[in-house]
């Protein structure tokens, strides 16, 4: 991802958007289950979160619908019945 399309976040912004709350994110981010940004500000404590990469966490682990699993179960099915 180059730096041209990432979207900055503050944990505030991070927050509103993902609807966790900002102690959640930054234990998320201490166990390095989402990647983070430390700008040079020499402000203690700052850190930036790419939107990109937080909608990457939050819509990495889609379930399928009842009606998606069903689908793939007739595929499978029929799939098998034709050999």
């Amino acid at each position: 991802m180059n730096s041209e399309s990432k979207t900055p976040l503050t944990i505030d912004q991070a927050a509103e958007y993902s609807g966790f709350s900002k102690s959640y994110l930054r234990k998320l981010i201490c166990f390095g289950t989402i990647p983070s940004y430390k700008p040079n500000t020499g402000k203690q404590g700052k850190v930036i979160l790419c939107k990109e990469e937080l909608d990457a966490f939050l819509f990495g682990n889609r379930r399928a619908s009842n009606a998606e699993l069903r689908e793939t179960a007739d595929a499978v099915l029929n799939a098998g019945g034709a050999k």
